[in-house]
């Protein structure tokens, strides 16, 4: 949404960007003085995103080595809300001083463009002098740019079959297009593996780069024993716009624990006590059943085969 000032002046209707506006309407009220301005650095902070917050490292000032220094800042009522002062730092540099600066944001949260006006205020005690850093800050606020990002392969080291209670890495890597400049948003990389689940932050700067494989930690419990698909998942709360959706998970099947197999072999007279039934011909299908009443082991129906006159029952 862009903001706008509309006035009619000799029935021509003119249009004013807010920014223009509160530049020509605005009064600056800078800090009392006395002190000496040093003019200031850049304070454009150009095209961003909407929603996207940039920052700068503004003053900067060095030279003196009197820890006694103080160092203020401020933002000119005149300047739009989307800037903001984050904090201010003053780091000694022996032998050339101390350096001062402060950390300035910008986040638009309209198409449109934004002005401001930053002062750095520092005092030098020992020399009696005080400056002032007077810095104008500008910046445009822009349409986001849709992403598509999408997870290329999930792979586990130790192959197919995995131990229980055991580490195990597993990598996934990840791909993205249609970054925005600068890239500054993040999101997060799920990993759903057995009764765990996972979560690793993605800084898309870095993705907008090229594809990126991102590690795990995975333990599988006993509980989790048994075929089990591991699935990976990238954006999915929707932190960032995306245009599509449907490339973003991924997945491998994996066995937890070995797989084992047990053979039984059962006579006709075993299969039909009664012998009211069926013969040693009959092909049969059993289920195994666990300590407990009425639970089977690991869910499974066993096939069963005809040998020689008997049963033969593979888990």
């Amino acid at each position: 949404m862009v903001r706008f000032l509309t006035m009619i002046c000799a029935g021509l209707i003119i249009i004013a960007n807010s920014a223009q506006a509160l530049a020509q309407q605005c009064v600056p009220n800078p800090p009392p003085g006395p002190y000496t301005n040093r003019g200031g650095g850049s304070g454009d902070y150009g095209n961003v995103p909407v929603g996207i917050s940039v920052v700068k490292f503004l003053s900067g000032y060095g030279g003196d080595t009197n820890a006694g220094i103080t160092f203020s800042t401020s933002l000119d009522h005149c300047s739009d809300p989307a800037f903001s002062i984050l904090g201010t730092e003053c780091i000694s540099y022996p032998p050339t001083g101390i350096s001062c600066y402060a950390v300035v944001a910008f986040m638009p949260t309209s198409v449109g463009t934004y002005g401001g006006i930053f002062y750095g205020d520092i005092t030098f005690p020992d020399r009696g002098i005080r400056e002032l850093d007077t810095i104008r800050l500008s910046g445009s606020g822009v349409v986001p740019q849709e992403l598509d990002l999408s997870v290329i392969s999930v792979s586990v080291a130790s192959g197919s079959s995995v131990p229980p209670g055991q580490t195990t890495d597993v990598a996934v890597t990840v791909a993205g297009t249609g970054f925005a400049s600068p890239e500054t948003r993040s999101t997060a990389l799920t990993l759903a593996a057995g009764s765990n689940i996972y979560s690793q932050p993605v800084n898309l700067s870095a993705l907008a780069l090229g594809p990126k494989t991102i590690h795990f930690n995975v333990i599988f419990s006993q509980a989790d024993v048994g075929p089990q698909t591991i699935v990976a998942t990238i954006n999915q709360a929707h932190s960032v716009a995306e245009a599509t959706y449907s490339n973003n998970v991924g997945s491998t099947a994996v066995q937890v624990g070995a797989q084992k197999r047990l053979t039984l072999t059962l006579g006709s007279s075993q299969v039909y006590p009664d012998k009211t039934s069926g013969s040693n011909k009959t092909p049969v299908f059993v289920q195994l059943i666990g300590d407990a009443p009425g639970v089977s082991l690991a869910g499974n129906v066993i096939f069963s085969a005809l040998s020689k006159g008997f049963h033969r029952v593979m888990i």
